[in-house]
């Protein structure tokens, strides 16, 4: 018996539930200021009117081209000859041991490489190759 009394007990208990007491006018919220004033205007009809497209000023430059040679004479160019044909600075040979390592000045950095690495800095920054100069 004290079984069926203790469910009933729970039964009660869960189908009441907790009830709070309603608010008093004085507890009432205040007004939200931050909401501008309501006017009651007709919403804008959408139109089948197409905006008139925004055009701005050309001020794009367009680089150099870059002059192809005629017939191309290698497939691989040493970066002593590219440097020379882009107007940069003279390779310079750092050292021969452990690794025969170059150096490139340009106005911007220095490029170093090393033969056989896949690791070259330009002026302190190390990046990777795609392959061992």
């Amino acid at each position: 018996m004290s079984k069926t009394v203790e469910i009933l007990a729970c039964a009660l208990v869960v189908l009441t539930g907790c009830q709070t007491a309603p608010r008093k006018a004085s507890q009432e919220r205040p007004p939200d200021w931050s909401l501008a004033p309501t006017t009651n205007t007709a919403p804008a009809l959408p139109t089948n009117r197409v905006p008139a497209p925004v055009t701005s000023p050309r001020t794009s430059t367009v680089p150099p081209a870059i002059k192809p040679r005629a017939t191309p004479e290698n497939t691989w160019l040493s970066l002593s000859r590219w440097a020379a044909e882009r107007g940069l600075g003279k390779l310079r040979l750092l050292s021969k041991a452990p690794l025969e390592s170059f150096a490139l000045p340009t106005s911007n950095g220095v490029l170093t490489v090393s033969v056989g690495s896949l690791a070259a800095e330009w002026d302190g920054v190390e990046f990777r190759l795609g392959f061992t100069p």
